[in-house]
C-alpha cells in the first residue's frame, strides 16, 4: 500500500501495468480504495492513461508506455509536418500522443534515461508539463556519449530537429532545467560536447537561451570530468 490507500504494483520480470492487471483480473480503479479528495472519484474510474496531470497518482513510466501503444502513425507525421522534422526523429523521442488530453507527449528523463517527466504539447503550439513531475532531458533512442561529438540543444522540437539534421543531440528541457540531469549523462564523454542556445534576444537586453547554454557550459567545466566543451550561438529559427 503506497500514499493515499492506493495500491503499488510493480512486476520484477519487468512486465507493464496492464499486463500486471489482466493477470490478476483487476482494473486500474481496483487499486484506489478510498476518497481522499475532490476529483479522486473520477480517477478512479479512469484507464491509466495520460488524461491526468497528476504524477503522484499514477507512474509516469506506465502512462508513457500505455498513450504510446495506442500512438498511430498519422499522429506521429501530423506533428513532424507541423514542426518540419522527420518521422524519424520523433520516434527516437518517443514521442506519444495522448487521446483524453489531446496533445502530444515528449517524455523528459534522468541521466540513468528513465522518464522523470512529461511535456505536454497541445496543436496550437502551447506546452504543459505535467504537474508533479521533475524537468529532465530529451534523450534519443540513438544518442551516445562515445561519438566525437555530442551537440546539446534546448527543447523537444530543437532536439527532433537536430536527428532530422543526423546529429547525436541531447536536449535539455529548457533554458535553465536539464543540467543537474545533462553533467552526470555527459560525465564518461569522450569526444566535444557543443552547447547551443536559443536565438531569442529579449528587448530588455536579457537572451534566456544564450545565458542558459553558457551556464549549462560552465557547470560541466566545473564539474572536471574528460572531454572538450564548447559554445556556439544558434541562429537558425
Amino acid at each position: 500500500e503506497g500514499k493515499d490507500s492506493r495500491v503499488l504494483l510493480y512486476c520484477h520480470a519487468g512486465c507493464e501495468f496492464d499486463d500486471i492487471l489482466q493477470a490478476i483480473g483487476l482494473e486500474a480503479k481496483d487499486l484506489f480504495v478510498a476518497d481522499k479528495g475532490p476529483g479522486e472519484q473520477e480517477l478512479r474510474q479512469r484507464h491509466p492513461t495520460v488524461e491526468t496531470d497528476n504524477a503522484s497518482q499514477l507512474d509516469l513510466a506506465a502512462l508513457h508506455r500505455s498513450a504510446l501503444k495506442k500512438t498511430t502513425p498519422e499522429k506521429i507525421e501530423e506533428l513532424a509536418i507541423s514542426l518540419g522534422v522527420s518521422v524519424n526523429s520523433l520516434q527516437e523521442l518517443q514521442v506519444a500522443w495522448s487521446e483524453p488530453d489531446g496533445c502530444w507527449l515528449f517524455p523528459e528523463r534522468d541521466h540513468q534515461k528513465r522518464i522523470i517527466g512529461l511535456l505536454k504539447r497541445f496543436p496550437d503550439g502551447s506546452k504543459r508539463s505535467i504537474s508533479d513531475g521533475k524537468r529532465g532531458l530529451y534523450i534519443p533512442t540513438s544518442f551516445s556519449v562515445r561519438k566525437s561529438e555530442i551537440i546539446v540543444v534546448e527543447g523537444g522540437s530543437d532536439t527532433a530537429a537536430g536527428l532530422t539534421l543526423g546529429w547525436n543531440v541531447v536536449g535539455r528541457a529548457s533554458a535553465t532545467d536539464g543540467v543537474s540531469q545533462l553533467i552526470p549523462l555527459l560525465k564518461s564523454a569522450e569526444g566535444k560536447v557543443c552547447v547551443l542556445g536559443d536565438n531569442d534576444p529579449k528587448r530588455d537586453g536579457s537572451w534566456p537561451g544564450l545565458r542558459g547554454a553558457e551556464t549549462a557550459a560552465d557547470d560541466r567545466n566545473r564539474a572536471r570530468v574528460t572531454g572538450h566543451w564548447d559554445f556556439r550561438e544558434r541562429h537558425a529559427a
